[in-house]
């Protein structure tokens, strides 16, 4: 059943509305799937020297190109004296590190592969702005067989339900 046959069409009002609502929830569809997508920065820290640095950095850019973008790697001591790039987004270490002003993966070169799907799930994860705007496809806040009297009560249920779920503030519908 779709939408325009539960609405009576009042001269353009209600599709107007309808379509304004869809356009907010296309937008924020957007900006969460481009951020979804934005390949995430990490410096390595490697205790051990540049061969094995370089190592991972080469396994690294093999599995994860099209997610990840490497600044640098770095000595243990350019840790401790905090010789990094600002604009990273965490840290991928060899050895553990004390007092991470960044999120680290701790990644032990023998065990690659297992320890990289850590370093994946990270990577792939959304963040909590992503993740709102994919929880509003939740079934319990889909209306698809209601049937509406008018446009304001669509719009009330639509509310209601949003505000329900944490999805909006309670001043979102202030009319």
């Amino acid at each position: 059943m779709n939408l325009e046959s539960k609405i009576p069409y009042s001269g353009g009002d209600s599709y107007d509305e309808i379509s304004f609502i869809a356009l907010h929830v296309g937008a924020s569809i957007e900006r969460a799937y481009n951020e979804l997508w934005t390949k995430k920065r990490a410096a390595i820290i490697c205790g051990s020297g540049t061969a094995t640095a370089t190592l991972l950095e080469v396994k690294l850019q093999n599995r994860f190109r099209h997610n990840l973008i490497i600044t640098g790697k770095y000595s243990y001591s350019d840790y401790k004296n905090r010789n990094l790039p600002a604009d990273n987004d965490f840290l991928i270490s060899t050895i553990p590190l004390t007092n991470p002003a960044l999120p680290v993966i701790v990644i032990d070169i023998t065990n690659f592969e297992k320890d990289s799907e850590q370093l994946n799930t990270y990577i792939n994860s959304v963040d909590e702005e992503a993740q709102r705007v994919l929880d509003l496809f939740n079934p319990e806040l889909m209306l698809l067989d209601e049937e509406y009297a008018s446009k304001e009560t669509l719009i009330a249920d639509v509310c209601f339900k949003l505000k329900k779920h944490g999805a909006v503030l309670q001043s979102f519908r202030s009319w």
